[in-house]
């Protein structure tokens, strides 16, 4: 078909940014295979592609890089102005904030490598050894 390669490249590029907006994209798009699919009692209709538990990971990692950069440079700029021994240690505040930040997109890529595994499991199993 003519023009389907700008047609899945839209589609895909539409993906992405809602996936860099949307934490846990993992979680909404990619499909586990069932019970049934898992026996060989349906066919086998899951998500085998890494791609999106490989942008979650990716944004995560990205978000809590420059989470961890905004937060220890506020807390050492606090410090900058505190006297005798009453400053913060900017690590803790940095390594929570970033935990936090980064928490919804690194769980939603585990389970979608989880689930994507589980998939490209049952289809070897369906080809044979």
């Amino acid at each position: 078909m003519a023009g389907s390669g700008s047609y899945y490249r839209r589609v895909s590029a539409r993906l992405i940014l809602v996936c860099a907006l949307l934490p846990a994209c993992s979680f909404a798009f990619v499909k586990e295979p069932s019970d049934a699919m898992l026996r060989q009692q349906a066919p086998l209709a899951c998500t085998s592609s890494r791609a999106l538990p490989v942008t979650d990971l990716a944004i995560g990692a990205l978000l809590g890089g420059l989470v961890f950069a905004t937060t220890y440079a506020a807390v050492e700029e606090i410090n900058d102005e505190c006297a005798g021994g009453s400053c913060y240690r900017p690590w803790g505040p940095a390594l929570i904030g970033t935990f936090l930040v980064v928490s919804p997109w690194w769980i939603s890529s585990a389970v979608g490598f989880s689930e994507t595994h589980q998939c490209r499991k049952a289809a070897r199993a369906r080809t044979g050894p």
